[in-house]
């Protein structure tokens, strides 16, 4: 997963409604290259969406495990990775949730899509929330 490491520019399209916004991630190394963090920032308007993870693999359990939290609720999730080349997939594991999460990654020529989505009946079925398009920083690598 080292690709997603950089500053990210880009749109983030909201499914429901079709609209779009500005949006920057910016992605760090830590505990020497084993796990990574995320900052994200959408200007919504009024009130920009600020968001923040922290990935890592776990040892003990033998997966990769992400800790998400949004100002806007302040509810951490958390979320268990699965990762192919150029690709991750992370679902939301805690068994007390309501609706479950799963945010996939997709890269492709440079860029970085990022897709979250939900399931109201255990996973059965699955719809978009919204869509990340990006690109580092400076333009396509």
């Amino acid at each position: 997963m080292e690709w997603v490491v950089g500053d990210w520019v880009g749109i983030r399209t909201d499914a429901k409604d079709g609209r779009s916004f500005p949006i920057k991630i910016t992605v760090r190394p830590i505990l020497g290259g084993d796990g990574f963090t995320e900052e994200i920032e959408v200007q919504t308007g009024s009130k920009p969406y600020f968001g923040f993870s922290a990935s890592a693999f776990c040892a003990i359990e033998g997966v990769w495990i992400m800790n998400y939290v949004n100002r806007s609720t302040g509810k951490f999730v958390k979320m268990q990775g699965d990762f192919a080349d150029g690709s991750a997939v992370w679902n939301s594991i805690d068994a007390e949730r309501l609706r479950e999460s799963r945010l996939c990654y997709e890269r492709s020529d440079g860029a970085w899509t990022r897709t979250q989505m939900a399931s109201e009946d255990g996973g059965a079925t699955w719809f978009t929330i919204f869509t990340d398009e990006l690109q580092t920083e400076g333009g396509p690598d």
